[in-house]
């Protein structure tokens, strides 16, 4: 009844998290935008492949690759047409490999066990969904990484034969062309092929390594050695931040889920080869543990940040430390008890905890650096339940199964906070109606599948600006910004282009529902907030005649002034402020009241003025034949910083238009450039 007990309490959590994964999936598979920054980058390799243009080029503002190998873009590419690679196809293989991987460890787990630790295996890696930057399901090549280096694992524990070793090396293969850190997994593969025979040995590595270098021989070759440069010289690049690799990697893990270091450390107590080296990892994680206690008043953390009890900051020191007492009565209950568990699932292990230790400790590293050493622990973990319930110790099957408990407890997340809202979609519908009204080809440096798919225009990424800094940069982004090559820009915070200011004039702001609408899920968690139009310094009249963009001194005859406040003579400026269209703009006096006016036609539904000044009582009026289509204030206190307003009719008009712009504020002014109707 106890082992019962002790045992369903992880298989029900296990269920749960496994129900919420999915309901997660089910809601964020179609959102047709970035969940996380990076997704509509990764996209765009695989359009270019479908078209191709190739990927591993000079940098250029077009294109800058990610510094991965092709595997998972080219196979969207195989997938799709260039016009149907999508959001939804991305996210569908990382979720496609995401379930597989989780099927693969039900598999494993049943087959060394029985089949309630295969699903505490599979939903003990549904629950680190968060931990591990719910990236399971997002348009990027880990998911489908992880599945290609479990299977090759599960293959090798599996199996004994040479076709079995041969098949291993193969999958290793694909899984380095899918990411880089398969390496180390391939090389501790190797060696238990090794150890199950030289025949096995040598063939896995033979395949596995001479099939990557065939591939990357010939992808350099027609790159003209661009591609080695990206996947390995661009990593050179990054800082290495060894700190993190002795260190901080250990204590982040022991903080977030303690559970990936104390359920393997269990079997490592239990054998008298590591025993030492157990003994060694509790007074580093002591330390570790320590450390944090000091730093409890450290700023928001990115890996920390979903972890609903970390307010107040004391709480975050209860499961580890609660972990590391029960594991200790664990294994003094259990000392000289063997443990079933196949030491293969130990060696696996250390290397995913190599795996996810430098790429955590990787420049710009986000928490899904986690996922690999997440992966080879939920296969140990279930094992080690199984061992040590089968010892048929009542105090150490209790201290599991609460050990169990309080991770699954600590691992809880709202499902809700990681799926796309209303308001997302409704902000997304503005960004994509601002975008319309546009002509022209737009740039969104951290939303380049956006840009694609509203205008066909092909440029990088942010990440990719950033990566190339080591070689100096984009050398032609400056140019491209100069010679507006983009009728539009769209920024993101922390975005900053060269010259944009310059060439380019600053729309009003994007208007989102919430502060949070738009906003990525995941990973770097920015959003755009700002349009950029490219600025048109010659003259630009209304179809009345009247000057829009008051370059040309002549066509100011079509405007009608009355009052103080506007006058020809006067009102007229030269301007170098923010967002001026061209060089000069119109801007009423200081003192008195009064109005300027000027006629125009066609059919229309909004008009927009580049507005600027300190101006309390001003006002934009739009009338028909048929009587008044707008008639608002112009809230404007920002001075010489121009800002775009814009404001639809109450009605679609067809014919003669009146545009009226009134500065009723005796002590203040208004500044007007670049009217516009559409």
């Amino acid at each position: 009844m106890i082992k019962r007990l002790n045992l369903w309490i992880p298989l029900a959590f296990s269920v749960l998290f496994l129900g919420m994964l999915t309901w997660v999936y089910l809601n964020r598979l179609t959102y047709p935008y970035d969940l996380e920054w990076m997704e509509g980058g990764m996209l765009m390799h695989a359009v270019r492949l479908s078209l191709g243009k190739g990927v591993y080029l000079p940098p250029t503002a077009e294109f800058v690759p990610y510094f991965y190998t092709p595997g998972y873009p080219y196979l969207l590419s195989l997938l799709a047409s260039a016009e149907d690679i999508s959001y939804a196809l991305g996210r569908g293989v990382s979720v496609f490999a995401s379930c597989g991987t989780m099927a693969l460890l039900f598999w494993c787990v049943r087959r060394e066990s029985n089949w309630y630790y295969g699903v505490i295996g599979a939903g003990l890696y549904a629950a680190l969904f968060r931990t591990n930057g719910a990236f399971y399901d997002i348009a990027r090549p880990d998911s489908l990484f992880i599945f290609l280096i479990l299977a090759a694992m599960v293959l090798t524990r599996c199996r004994d034969d040479l076709k079995s070793a041969c098949i291993v090396g193969f999958l290793c293969a694909v899984a380095f062309l899918t990411k880089q850190t398969a390496s180390v997994f391939f090389a501790a593969i190797v060696v238990v092929q090794f150890v199950k025979g030289w025949r096995q040995g040598l063939s896995c590595f033979c395949l596995g390594l001479f099939g990557c270098l065939v591939v990357i021989w010939a992808i350099n070759q027609s790159t003209g050695g661009w591609f080695w440069t990206y996947i390995f010289e661009g990593h050179q690049g990054h800082v290495f931040i060894w700190s993190n690799f002795l260190f901080d990697y250990w204590r982040d893990l022991l903080f977030l889920a303690p559970i990936l270091l104390w359920g393997p450390w269990l079997q490592f107590f239990q054998k008298k080869t590591t025993v030492w080296l157990s003994v060694i990892l509790v007074f580093h994680w002591i330390y570790a543990f320590w450390r944090r206690v000091t730093t409890l008043d450290y700023s928001p953390h990115m890996y920390y940040r979903e972890l609903w009890y970390e307010n107040p900051r004391t709480l975050i020191l209860i499961p580890p430390l609660a972990m590391f007492i029960l594991s200790i009565v664990i294994a003094v209950r259990l000392r000289r008890k063997d443990f079933e568990t196949s030491p293969i699932w130990m060696w696996f292990f250390v290397a995913g905890c190599g795996v996810s230790a430098l790429n955590h400790s990787t420049q710009w590293a986000y928490a899904n650096c986690f996922m690999p050493i997440s992966v080879a622990a939920c296969i140990l973990i279930p094992l080690t339940l199984r061992d040590v319930l089968a010892q048929r110790d009542v105090i150490a099957a209790s201290a599991i199964s609460i050990l169990l408990t309080i991770q699954f407890s600590a691992l809880l997340y709202s499902p809700s906070k990681q799926i796309p809202t209303q308001d997302d979609l409704t902000a997304h519908t503005e960004v994509l109606k601002r975008i319309s009204e546009e002509t022209g080809t737009l740039m969104s440096p951290s939303n380049p599948f956006l840009a694609y798919k509203a205008t066909g225009s092909l440029h990088t990424h942010q990440m990719g600006i950033k990566d190339v800094g080591y070689l100096g940069g984009l050398a032609d982004l400056p140019k491209v910004i100069a010679q507006q090559k983009y009728r539009t820009i769209l920024t993101a915070h922390h975005q900053p282009l060269p010259n944009l200011d310059k060439y380019y004039y600053q729309s009003s702001p994007l208007d989102f529902p919430t502060n949070n609408a738009l906003r990525m899920k995941t990973g770097y968690l920015t959003r755009v907030n700002t349009l950029w139009f490219s600025r048109n310094d010659g003259e630009r009249t209304l179809e009345g005649g009247a000057s829009a963009t008051f370059e040309n001194d002549e066509n100011l005859t079509a405007w009608r002034f009355e009052g103080d406040a506007f006058g020809r003579e006067h009102s007229r400026r030269r301007f170098r402020g923010r967002n001026v269209q061209g060089g000069f703009v119109f801007r009423s006096q200081r003192t008195g009241k009064g109005q300027m006016q000027a006629d125009a036609k066609g059919s229309r539904s909004q008009v927009s003025v580049l507005a600027g000044g300190r101006c309390k009582a001003c006002r934009i009026s739009v009338r028909d034949e048929r009587g008044t289509l707008l008639d608002t204030a112009i809230q404007t206190k920002d001075g010489h910083r121009l800002r775009r307003y814009r404001w639809r009719f109450s009605r679609i008009s067809n014919g003669a238009l009146t545009i009226t712009i009134i500065d009723g504020d005796s002590d203040g002014y208004l500044i007007v450039d670049d009217i516009r109707f559409r």
